[in-house]
């Protein structure tokens, strides 16, 4: 049977190829360009670190990026702007573990897609890119996604990850739709 982790990857492929190429697309290669992205991580992930120190089972919450991201931020010569971040909820019968994959198994792709946008970010700038909290957790992670879904099936923890996805989208669209207006003026 599959693991509960290729149940996840395989519902979720498209949602996560759209939320990429979108994030591409909004980072442009500038420095301003990182800046979005930068804003956009912080204020997906405030929201969703916060529902999952809430509801994950005592001692799997991720390990909280925020910082690390509002550091980068600093260093790059802008205060975050992700604040107060949009709130992050899951549908009833969503889980903690489609958002805590998203969160862990994005972070590990973050350094592909900052290489992809095209400005290196300033050796400063680098907390959230070298962390390496995040993949000590996906390890342990991983060990829990291994396993095939329970009796109810997959369907919780994807409906989790799907809401964690759309979640990022909204705050996609929170950074990018002021852009252009920004532009003309």
């Amino acid at each position: 049977r599959a693991s509960l982790r290729d149940a996840i990857c395989a519902a979720t492929a498209d949602d996560r190829a759209a939320l990429d190429q979108a994030l591409l697309a909004a980072a442009l290669e500038t420095r301003d360009g990182l800046v979005v992205f930068l804003d956009i991580q912080l204020a997906a992930r405030a929201g969703i670190e916060q529902w999952l120190g809430d509801h994950c089972p005592e001692g799997w919450a991720p390990p909280p990026q925020t910082g690390l991201i509002a550091g980068d931020l600093i260093a790059l010569g802008g205060l975050p702007k992700a604040f107060p971040a949009p709130r992050f909820a899951l549908p009833e019968q969503a889980d903690w573990t489609g958002p805590a994959c998203v969160l862990a198994s994005s972070h590990l792709g973050r350094g592909l897609l900052l290489a992809q946008i095209g400005v290196p970010l300033p050796s400063n700038a680098q907390r959230f890119l070298s962390d390496d909290a995040m993949q000590h957790y996906w390890r342990r992670l991983r060990t829990l996604l291994a396993e095939p879904p329970g009796p109810s099936g997959a369907a919780a923890a994807i409906a989790g990850a799907r809401a964690a996805f759309a979640h990022f989208h909204t705050c996609l669209e929170l950074f990018t739709a002021a852009q252009p207006a920004e532009a003309c003026s």
